[in-house]
Parts: structure tokens; sequence; C-alpha cells
């Protein structure tokens, strides 16, 4: 039991340091790989939880049975639906483009549907909040209780571990998830420009001179990015004249 609250613990203060660093730094490697890492921790404390926990091994007893794997193979089904409906939604916010044009973003998106289109959101984590702060006056009242009512000393100093680092994980936990939820259309925008953007290109046009990269689109139309335009002003939606020479 340790060795598994142990392995959550790891996972966990792994998150919080990697967050912390790209909150900090503002460095794009972090902020990608805080953002990667962000979507897939519920899947990897999902098989964490089914690998190593007592009820996730009496489930696994029960997936060789049909109607079992009818269940998750439906779930899973609705689940890439609304994953690549969100997908491109968000990137059509950002990019005003196609979400197609943004192939590996995209894809990055449809499999972090889950965390970012469900959990990580500011209304969820609000809630949440509100959900902690009712809790900790609940376990305040407990502990109190405990005091009154001269608890053995070992069964009380466990219970006031326990919330202790409940308490210290959610203080920091929270704010992160709230940060990364208002700034995740920053985020996608830094990875796609990463990923999908291209530096090169045979653009000779004027407006070449002032962009830093640039997403083919069809025909001779490209979207480019001028990095020192103001906010609102850095995509554009250009015409190349591919008569560049190399």
């Amino acid at each position: 039991m340790f060795k598994f609250w142990n392995a959550y613990f790891s996972l966990f203060f792994t998150w919080l340091l990697m967050v912390s660093i790209a909150l900090v730094t503002k460095i794009n490697f972090f902020l990608v790989a805080s953002l990667f890492y962000t979507g897939v921790l519920p899947f990897i404390c999902m098989v964490l939880f089914f690998s190593r926990s007592i009820l996730g091994e009496k489930i696994r007893k029960h997936v060789k049975k049909w109607h079992f794997t009818v269940y998750v193979s439906w779930i899973i089904f609705v689940y890439s639906i609304y994953a690549q409906k969100w997908a491109a939604e968000t990137l059509n916010s950002i990019f005003k483009v196609d979400a197609s044009y943004l192939n590996i973003t995209y894809k990055l998106l449809a499999f972090l549907f889950a965390p970012f289109g469900l959990f990580y959101n500011v209304f969820i984590l609000s809630w949440i909040n509100l959900m902690f702060v009712f809790i900790g006056f609940i376990v305040v009242t407990i502990l109190s209780f405990f005091l009154l009512i001269n608890a053995p000393l070992k069964s009380f100093g466990k219970f006031s571990l326990f919330f202790f680092m409940f308490f210290i994980f959610v203080s920091f936990a929270s704010p992160l998830l709230s940060k990364l939820a208002i700034h995740k259309s920053e985020l996608i925008k830094e990875f796609a420009l990463w990923a999908d953007f291209s530096e090169e290109n045979l653009c000779t046009d004027s407006w070449a001179s002032s962009t830093r990269s640039v997403l083919f689109l069809n025909g001779k139309f490209v979207l480019a990015y001028h990095p020192y335009a103001s906010d609102g002003y850095q995509f554009s939606v250009e015409s190349c004249n591919y008569k560049k020479k190399f």
C-alpha cells in the first residue's frame, strides 16, 4: 500500500515541479513538456490504479467478460468523437483555420481531450476549490473533536499527517491548474508554432520579411505568424509568391 501511494506522490511531485518551472521560465520546451505531462497524468494514474490497487485488481478480473469489453469499447468510441470535436473547435478558435492543417497539434489535443476538455477548466476548478474549503472545514472540526475526546495519539497523528499532505498538494496544484486552464490557448499556440508551422518557405512577398514562420494552406495561401505584431494581429492569411531560389 505504501508503494502504491508513493508512486502517486512521485507522479504529482514531478508534475508540480515541471509546471512550476514552465510557468516561471516561460521556455517553450518546458511549456510544451508540462502541457503534455499534464494531459497524460490522468491516464498514468488510471493505469497505476488498475495495476496496483486492490479495487483495480478486482475490476481486472471482470475484463474478460464480453459485456464489460463492449461497454469499454463504446466509452472509447464516444470519447474519441468528442475529443476530435473539442480539438477541432479549440484550434479553430485560436487560428481561425481548419484544424486538419494543424495535423500534429490536432492529434495531441484529441488525445488530451479528457484532461483539458473535461477536468482542467476554470468552472470545474472553481467548484473543486469550493469543495476543498468545505472539506477543510469538516476535517478541522473532526480534528478538534479528536482533541476533545483524547483520541489515541497514533490515530490522531496519521489523520493529521494525511490531511496536511492533502492540503499542501491541493494548495499548490489548484492555482497551477487554474493558470494552465487560463493560459491554455497560449500553450497550444506555442506548441503549434513548434510542431506545425515552418520557419523555412519560398515566399518572396513583402510581408515575408516580418514573418517568423508559416502554416501552408491550400494552393498558394499560407497562415503567416508575425511575432512582433500586437495581440489579435499576429496571424494573417497571405498569398505566397513562390519565387525564391535555393
